[in-house]
Formats: structure tokens, C-alpha cells, sequence
């Protein structure tokens, strides 16, 4: 009853942590509630039940009946909860700790097939979280439900109890928010294609059609006007083409494999990188290694990438500032929750309302800019669960902060 009782508190934790993240204050008032009404209540039984007890080693059977209300009260009370909540004991054994989770796997207890989330477990640390897929499982005694995959949020802790230590799992159903989500997104890209398309294509199109009209005339002087148009034409449909690259590079973007890391590794080799395209442009590049070095669990390729991105956006911005020293700026910053890698540049900075701005895709300031270094360096912290955020304010030079 003891362990039961102590796993409904945890749980009751967790949702409250999750629930306050995600931004339902008043759900995750009602667990906080819960998890210290449960624990003041567990105390006060525990002791109630000591002072009845005769013998340590011969419970009364008062106490043998409490315990087993209270046993059944902190189960119905797990049961209410709507999140599926498992655990893993040290042998392996995963069993379903309420109704949610057995209603998702099709059990009464031991969950047997489940390797997607066997796999998330191995890979997941306590005070983690990701993101998996599952389809429930059909109960051949039952008539069929939906069997689409969903998406959960995985969040895992561990719990010393009687039988060792157990890893407690809790799958939080976000299925919903990512599909608004992905909504959101869906609505803003068709809007950045369709805005650049229209702007390459009808320019093109009358540009064409005068083309045309010169042609048919014959005469020297309109065939070197058709000419210059269609070398306008050609320069348009170049850049509708850079356009096309851009967005197929947004949307080839692999997952990332986390694999503990150097964080002082990655940026020397962001530094090498760097120098190869850069150093004879005149950028130069004040590099911070931390001291000592920070391991962390992240994809060095895609990290790379996106700090590479970063400075580039810098160097540009840096050279187009007249009388100052173009150079750019690679650090980490000390942070308990993770690593923060912050660049900045010595540029003119970003004009005040196009904060948000810079991180839509295909947004560019520069002529012969393609737009995505910041949407792509943005959606790769996103995918490592942190995010990139502009630090300075409106005007200063500029500076990011990369959170993974």
C-alpha cells in the first residue's frame, strides 16, 4: 500500500510539473493539491495505524483492513488520472499502474508488447522528456477502437520502493496540439510559397509576354529590348530556384541521433568550418571554449550546422556595417538546465518589429540571401526540445542564444 500510495504522489508530481509547462496553471494547482492532501493523508494513516498496532510483526487485522481501503482508494484515484502511467522494474517487468494505461496497451497488468517504448526508455533520462508514437492495442475481447497512431509525450523518473528501484513512465497525450500545430505551420508556409512564388511568377510572366511582342516586330532595337528582358527573366527564374532549394532543404531535415558529446569539440570544429569560408573575407571569430569542458547529449552534426548558420548571418551582417571591424562571437553560457551556445556579431543589428520576422522561412534582408539560416538553425534546436532566441534588443548588434 506504501509503494502505491507513494507512486500516486509521484505521479500526482509529475502531472502537476507537466501541466503548469504546458501552460493549464489550474490543472496543475489541483495535482499539487492532490500530491500534498495524498501525502499528509498518508502520514496521518501511518501513524493512526501505529498507534493500533499491538506487535510490529503481527499487524491487527484493523490494520490489515486500512490498508487495504487505503489500497484501494489510491488506485481508484490513479485511475481517474488520464494519463497512462507504467513502470519499469529493475528485471525488466513493465506493468500498467492505472486505467489509462491499460486501456492503451489492451492489459491487466504486465504490459509484454511494447518495444517503441522499451526503445524510448533506454534512450531517455530521468528529468527528460520525448516524443514517441504509439497505436493502441486492440482487445480481442472488445470491439475494435481506433487504432490510428498517436503522439505522447514521455516524461520518466525513478522510485526506490520495497522491490528496488523502479522507473516510473508517464505518457501525456499531445496529439492534438501537434496537429494544431502543424496546422499553424502549414497555413504560414503556404502563405511564404505563395508569396514568393507570385512574386517570381508574375514579373516573369509580363516580362515574357513583352519579350514576345518585341520578337514579332523584327527590329534591331526591340530584339536588344527582348533580350534584356529575358536576361531579367533568366535572373528571376535563378531565384525562384534558390527559393525551391531552400524549402527542400527545410523539409529534408533528418532527426537527430543524441549521443553524449564535447561541447568544447563542437565548437572548435564550428570554428574550423568557419574559418575556411570566412577568414579571407576579412571576419574574424572570438571563440570561448568552456573550461571544463561540458559533455552533452545532442546530434554534433546538426549542432554545427545550425552554429555555422548563425555565423554566417553574423559575418554578413558584420561586413555590411561600414566603419567597424567585422567579427563574430562563439561562447557557451552556463545554464543548470542544459547547454546555451550564444553568437553575436559586430553588425548594425535587428530594426525593431522584425524580431519575430527573421525566423520565418525564406524571410531575407539581403538580396541574394535564401532565407533559411535562422528558420533552419531555429528548427534544429526545436528538434534537440530547446529552442534559438534573439538575446539583444532592437538596434544593438546582434545575438542568439542556441539552447539545446
Amino acid at each position: 500500500m506504501t509503494g502505491l500510495a507513494a507512486l500516486l504522489v509521484f505521479a500526482c508530481g509529475i502531472l502537476s510539473c507537466l501541466a503548469w509547462q504546458a501552460g493549464f496553471y489550474a490543472n496543475a494547482t489541483v495535482a499539487a493539491l492532490a500530491a500534498l492532501w495524498l501525502g499528509c493523508g498518508l502520514q496521518w494513516r501511518q501513524r493512526r495505524l501505529e498507534a493500533h498496532v499491538p506487535h510490529p510483526a503481527q499487524p491487527s487485522s484493523l490494520a490489515v483492513a486500512a490498508a487495504d481501503t487505503d489500497r484501494r482508494r489510491l488506485q481508484g484515484m490513479l485511475d481517474q488520472m488520464p494519463a497512462p502511467i507504467m513502470t519499469l522494474a529493475s528485471d525488466g517487468t513493465m506493468r500498467a499502474a492505472n486505467r489509462a494505461a491499460r486501456r492503451l496497451f489492451a492489459t491487466d497488468d504486465r504490459i509484454l508488447d511494447a518495444p517503441e517504448l522499451h526503445q524510448a526508455l533506454a534512450q531517455v533520462r530521468p528529468g527528460e522528456r520525448t516524443v514517441l508514437k504509439l497505436r493502441p492495442r486492440r482487445d480481442p475481447g472488445k470491439l475494435p477502437g481506433s487504432s490510428e497512431q498517436r503522439s505522447y509525450s514521455l516524461s520518466v523518473a525513478r522510485s526506490l520502493g520495497a522491490d528496488g528501484m523502479t522507473l516510473l513512465a508517464v505518457l501525456t497525450d499531445i496529439e492534438a496540439d501537434i496537429q494544431a500545430a502543424e496546422a499553424t505551420a502549414l497555413r504560414q508556409l503556404l502563405q511564404v510559397l505563395s508569396h514568393e512564388i507570385m512574386n517570381s511568377l508574375t514579373p516573369i510572366t509580363s516580362l515574357a509576354e513583352s519579350a514576345q511582342a518585341l520578337l514579332a516586330t523584327g527590329t534591331p532595337a526591340d530584339a536588344a529590348q527582348a533580350t534584356d528582358a529575358l536576361g531579367i527573366i533568366m535572373r528571376r527564374a535563378s531565384g525562384l530556384d534558390r527559393f525551391v532549394q531552400g524549402y527542400r532543404i527545410l523539409a529534408r531535415l533528418p532527426a537527430p541521433v543524441l549521443r553524449p558529446t564535447s561541447v568544447a569539440a563542437v565548437l572548435r570544429d564550428t570554428a574550423a568550418l568557419f574559418h575556411t569560408s570566412w577568414r579571407d573575407r576579412g571576419v574574424s571569430l572570438v571563440l570561448q571554449l568552456p573550461e571544463p569542458d561540458i559533455m552533452a547529449r545532442l546530434d554534433a552534426d546538426l549542432v554545427v550546422q545550425a552554429l555555422i548558420n548563425l555565423l554566417a548571418n553574423g559575418a554578413e551582417a558584420a561586413l555590411a556595417r561600414r566603419g567597424h571591424a567585422p567579427g563574430v562571437g562563439l561562447a557557451t553560457v552556463p545554464d543548470p538546465s542544459g547547454v546555451v551556445f550564444r553568437v553575436h556579431d559586430t553588425g548594425a543589428g535587428i530594426a525593431a518589429g522584425q524580431e519575430d520576422l527573421i525566423f520565418r522561412p525564406f524571410f531575407t534582408l539581403r538580396p541574394d540571401g535564401t532565407g533559411i539560416g535562422l528558420s533552419l538553425a531555429r528548427q534544429i534546436a526545436q528538434s534537440h526540445g530547446g529552442s534559438l532566441v534573439l538575446e539583444s534588443p532592437a538596434g544593438s548588434s546582434a545575438s542568439f542564444l542556441l539552447r539545446i
